[in-house]
């Protein structure tokens, strides 16, 4: 008798912790964690978990490789938004993957992501998304805009769609072909073109970026919609 009272507590105990609820899903693959930035020498890492390494380009320091953070500096999610239609109707910030599956390349995020008025920061501590100036200052460090693009771009046609034009990665920034998402939602320029936002508006309404083509040398400046998904970039703040 006292062996089955034992084995009927014990089936009592095993339901009822089967019972008991389970995380629910954030959205970001139900990681609810909050971590914060950790920042070294060398490298950083985001609350997702990802590693960037730094490159040292004149006074300039620099992420290496694109964003791929679904979270804030405080942990707070960035809308992931796959649908086109929404994608263009936002004026909040938002990010997604290249067709929505593909972040080989990083991520891409909306200019709303990085509008300095917004009180969330991307970027940890010490650290922030790249500026009009800081590009400016990148162009001029390694020869001017119509030759700093083939300095930025990593070698070879295993990315960039051939034939690569005059790619030398001199810099060691790497840029790779990421693409972007246009204003109406879809995905285009994979292979053929890396674009990154910078923090900066333009009098225009629209906001300024930086760019690099499969078939050109040049690191353009480039106006446009701030609906546009493209990569980012961090330099370490030293102001």
């Amino acid at each position: 008798m006292k062996l089955i009272v034992l084995l009927f507590l014990g089936f009592l105990l095993m339901f009822s912790a089967s019972c008991v609820d389970s995380p629910t899903d954030s959205g970001n693959g139900g990681d609810t964690t909050h971590r914060e930035w950790i920042v070294t020498e060398n490298s950083l890492t985001d609350p997702d978990g990802n590693v960037y390494t730094t490159v040292q380009i004149g006074a300039q320091l620099w992420t290496v490789e694109n964003l791929r953070t679904s979270k804030y500096a405080d942990g707070t999610p960035i809308p992931r938004v796959t649908n086109n239609d929404e994608w263009q109707d936002l004026s909040t910030p938002a990010y997604c993957m290249y067709d929505n599956y593909d972040d080989h390349y990083g991520y891409l995020y909306n200019w709303y992501v990085v509008n300095p008025s917004n009180p969330q920061n991307i970027a940890p501590q010490g650290w922030r998304v790249s500026s009009d100036t800081d590009w400016d200052v990148l162009r001029n460090h390694l020869g001017g805009p119509k030759t700093a693009g083939a300095k930025v771009k990593t070698t070879g046609t295993d990315d960039w769609q051939a034939p690569n034009t005059g790619a030398t990665n001199k810099s060691g920034f790497s840029a790779l072909p990421g693409g972007y998402r246009s204003p109406f939602g879809s995905f285009r320029k994979e292979s053929l073109e890396a674009f990154w936002w910078s923090a900066v508006e333009a009098n225009t309404g629209g906001a300024f970026g930086f760019s690099v083509t499969y078939d050109s040398e040049v690191l353009y400046r480039v106006t446009t919609t701030k609906l546009l998904g493209a990569s980012l970039r961090l330099i370490r703040d030293d102001d």
